[in-house]
């Protein structure tokens, strides 16, 4: 019984991640009201969620923040450039749709989903490495195809509570409110230590 409850208990751990991933998601939400925000939103919280994937227990409200306004303009830039380029494939597919246009449609697709996964790994890079924006699209979308197994489990994460939870589940929308984004980039930053651990590693070699 004491080792439940104990400071290293599966119990204690368990409850101090769901505080951590409330906390967040309520801070994700707030700052991403404007919606144009999204991105540097997107940053902080991966620059939280990495950092307690790598055993830390940062502060999160004074940690959050800093990583908000430091990341703000690549966040902001990045954010609107997924903001467009999603309504972009969204309408591009819907219209090839509807012209019965199967070629247009699968390419439309393909696209978006090379667009998905480099997005799945953008955020995550521009919390954990400083870099021009350029090169850190480049990057991710290089790491998208080099791990592309773990990008698929990221997406399902990513699709699985952020999309379809509470679409499925109306009844439990208020566990999405304090649980969703914040929950789907735990699960992504605990892949996503594993991918920059091993890639850091390379490059402390050479």
């Amino acid at each position: 019984m004491k080792k439940i409850f104990s400071m290293n208990g599966g119990l204690f751990r368990a409850m101090t991640i769901i505080y951590q991933v409330l906390c967040l998601n309520l801070l994700f939400l707030l700052t991403s009201f404007p919606i144009v925000t999204i991105g540097a939103s997107t940053v902080a919280l991966y620059h939280c969620t990495l950092k307690i994937a790598n055993g830390d227990e940062p502060a999160l409200y004074r940690t959050y923040m800093a990583a908000f306004k430091s990341n703000f303009k690549q966040g902001f830039v990045a954010g609107l450039g997924m903001l467009v380029g999603a309504l972009f494939f969204f309408y591009a597919i819907r219209y090839a749709l509807f012209q019965k246009q199967p070629i247009i449609v699968i390419i439309m697709v393909s696209l978006s989903a090379i667009f998905l996964f480099t997005s799945e790994y953008l955020f995550p890079m521009l919390a954990h490495y400083e870099n021009q924006l350029g090169a850190q699209i480049r990057n991710a979308l290089v790491l998208s195809f080099q791990n592309a197994a773990l990008s698929i489990v990221c997406f399902i994460s990513n699709a699985v509570l952020i999309v379809l939870f509470p679409i499925l589940l109306p009844k439990l929308f208020f566990l999405w409110v304090f649980l969703g984004v914040a929950g789907a980039a735990m699960i992504n930053s605990k892949i996503m230590t594993h991918i920059f651990q091993k890639y850091d590693d390379t490059e402390g070699q050479n």
